[in-house]
């Protein structure tokens, strides 16, 4: 039996991902950064486009290198708006087997 793990995850090379949703659909990478980049190093941004109309899908992923540059990101930016929307900020789960 597997069970959720609601620590953040490791993805890859000792990096934690944290997921933001709600965003609205103008939104850029660019303003995802501005948003996230002052709680440590970003590895990456897996920033979800609708190919059809170029819009933001209203998700992504921020990949962090540090644990607590992540936990600092999820903690301070829940809730915050960008470009009007309140954000929702959480670390991603897996399930352990």
């Amino acid at each position: 039996m597997s069970h959720v793990s609601h620590r953040p995850v490791a993805s890859g090379s000792n990096t934690y991902l944290v997921f933001v949703s709600n965003l609205h659909r103008e939104t850029s990478e660019e303003n995802v950064r501005e948003c996230f980049d002052s709680f440590g190093i970003i590895k990456s941004i897996d920033f979800a486009v609708d190919k059809l109309s170029g819009y933001c899908k209203g998700y992504c992923l921020v990949e962090y290198v540090e644990l607590e540059d992540a936990e600092n990101a999820v903690k301070n930016t829940h809730l915050k708006k960008i470009l009007g929307n309140t954000i929702h900020v959480d670390h991603t789960f897996v399930a352990e087997k």
